[in-house]
């Protein structure tokens, strides 16, 4: 099951990847949407298909078994061959269940092992957490949910229901109203609840590597939708002083992160270029880039209850 949606996820993955790469100037708050979609696919077991979809139907032939094209000669042909196969097929039923174990035992073993990764991911993210929060337990509060702390030398957000901004001491007043609009914009966006569910599915699909290119793409896509918030609000000057903001926080990042939203730790030099050479985007790049957006989820996607009849009909297949 799990591989089933990681395979067709991995496809609207890359569907999205190839829109960020032939739209590089829509606006990356879109880019982030896409993600959600792929988020969706893999929270929900809804398969990868519509009218225009990239996918044929998984129920071709139903729990009759007959096959309906709308050629009525060749779907005879193919219901008879499909009765010849069964009927060929029959005297092997008892080697079919013996290689049936051998399936179960193989599908046990895969199962541990990806329980196994899934428990790596989760400790690492544990550990994390708890070294994060006994860094800023002597943090003192500047207003709000504000604090600075000495015992850190990049911002960041930490918390989910009651998300706070943990700012390194030493900072001007400018570098600090720059970091605050900057988290603010994550605050807004719910970026502290979105990172980390989008690091709870890389858990749960650790084993597919479009998953693991996917969340680091996000990560990306997140900070430069929070840039480009806090920018077109911003003056010639005042942008200026937010790319250096940018390059005094900056620290060699990770790859993969569940937690916090850091100021300078994703993309900082390709983060950097583009505050300084920012531009609001066209009207006519946001509802292409939309109305592409809409085209891209018809297409790559059904409704639950489509899937729910697709189950359905396979189980009344198995009865059979």
């Amino acid at each position: 099951m799990l591989f089933n949606i990681s395979v067709s996820a991995s496809i609207l993955a890359a569907a999205v990847i190839v829109f960020r790469l032939l739209f590089k100037k829509a606006p990356k708050w879109i880019i982030c949407l896409l993600w959600g979609l792929v988020g969706l696919r893999l929270v929900f077991p809804f398969s990868v298909e519509s009218i225009i979809g990239l996918l044929p139907r998984s129920n071709v032939i139903t729990d009759s078994g007959t096959v309906n094209t709308g050629i009525s000669a060749v779907d005879e042909g193919i219901t008879r061959a499909a009765y010849s196969i069964a009927t060929v097929a029959t005297p092997a039923t008892h080697s079919a269940k013996t290689g049936m174990g051998t399936t179960a035992v193989i599908g046990e073993i895969l199962f541990y092992v990806w329980l196994a990764g899934f428990i790596v991911m989760a400790v690492a993210s544990a550990v994390s957490f708890i070294k994060i929060r006994l860094k800023v337990n002597q943090s003192i509060k500047l207003r709000d949910n504000i604090y600075i702390c000495d015992e850190i030398d990049t911002p960041f957000i930490l918390g989910i229901f009651r998300p706070e901004i943990f700012i390194p001491s030493g900072l001007d007043e400018t570098k600090i109203q720059s970091i605050i609009a900057h988290e603010n914009s994550h605050i807004h966006r719910k970026d502290n609840w979105w990172k980390p569910l989008g690091f709870l599915l890389l858990s749960v699909y650790w084993f597919n590597p479009v998953m693991w290119i996917a969340y680091i793409l996000l990560c990306r896509d997140i900070e430069f939708a929070c840039d480009e918030k806090v920018l077109k609000d911003l003056t010639a000057d005042e942008i200026a002083d937010y790319s250096q903001t940018l390059l005094d926080c900056s620290k060699p990042g990770r790859l993969v992160t569940v937690c916090p939203l850091s100021f300078g730790e994703v993309g900082v030099k390709q983060r950097i270029k583009s505050a300084l050479s920012y531009k609001k985007p066209a009207f006519w790049i946001i509802i292409a880039a939309l109305i592409i957006s809409a085209v891209l989820a018809v297409a790559l996607s059904k409704t639950i209850k489509q899937r729910k009849e697709e189950m359905y009909q396979r189980k009344n297949c198995f009865r059979s």
